[in-house]
């Protein structure tokens, strides 16, 4: 079973975000894909909802030690789903559900925190689907990668939709 890690801001209010995110979250979950999150609100919280919603398998991965520490954190209460604890901090999270978990990434918007996951998962040559046009760390991985490591560039699949999401990923499936 393929993992993708979907990233993005877990801070994010976006109504419009949320509904590509949950819309992912979901088919990722039709298409048999194990849906890897940061467990965090936002959009890793949409896509992880909407997935279990449509009968998918989950696992998020918390920056904290334990459920406890997760929600003194400000995240969402984890108890009834698979998580992993690493009590490594929200980069150290990062570099865990990169290096050990994901195969793949989908990058949905996203800030500062979201563009370390990104780069995570393009040094480890890992594919990166992205949403260009709705802005965020998202709009901007392609220019940095081509500026910075262009041998990664193509590692980076832009996307227009969730059908054409799907249809690459069933590529490296």
């Amino acid at each position: 079973m393929l993992k993708v890690a979907v990233i993005g801001s877990a801070v994010c209010t976006d109504d419009r975000l949320l509904s590509l995110a949950a819309a992912v979250g979901r088919a990722l979950a039709k298409g048999g894909f194990l849906v890897l999150t940061g467990a965090c609100g936002g959009i890793p919280q949409a896509t992880e909802a909407a997935a279990i919603r449509a009968g998918g398998a989950t696992l998020g991965i918390s920056p904290a030690s334990k459920n406890k520490v997760h929600q003194q954190l400000g995240l969402p209460d984890r108890r009834g789903k698979p998580t992993v604890w690493t009590g490594a901090g929200f980069k150290g999270r990062n570099v865990v559900m990169m290096e050990s978990y994901a195969d793949c990434a989908v990058m949905i918007h996203g800030g500062l925190g979201t563009l370390n996951e990104s780069l995570i998962c393009l040094e480890k040559g890992r594919m990166m689907y992205t949403f260009p046009g709705l802005g965020g760390a998202a709009a901007l991985i392609e220019s940095i990668i081509v500026n910075l490591h262009p041998s990664l560039r193509y590692l980076i699949v832009d996307c227009t939709s969730v059908t054409e999401l799907m249809t690459a990923l069933k590529v490296i499936e």
